[in-house]
């Protein structure tokens, strides 16, 4: 399973598995530093990067 997740100010996007996507805009009172990820099911995370969108 793939997943790319891209965050700013006022949205979040997912994808998945490069065909699926999920978007949603929110609007952050204050800044925050956690981001936790759930699922039904178990699944192991191999890899993470994080980085800026320039």
């Amino acid at each position: 399973m793939s997943v790319q997740i891209f965050l700013d100010r006022s949205s979040i996007e997912i994808f998945i598995n490069e065909n699926e996507t999920i978007t949603s805009t929110f609007y952050v009172q204050k800044s925050f530093s956690l981001l936790q990820l759930n699922s039904q099911t178990e699944h192991l995370l191999e890899d993470l990067a994080l980085g800026n969108i320039e």
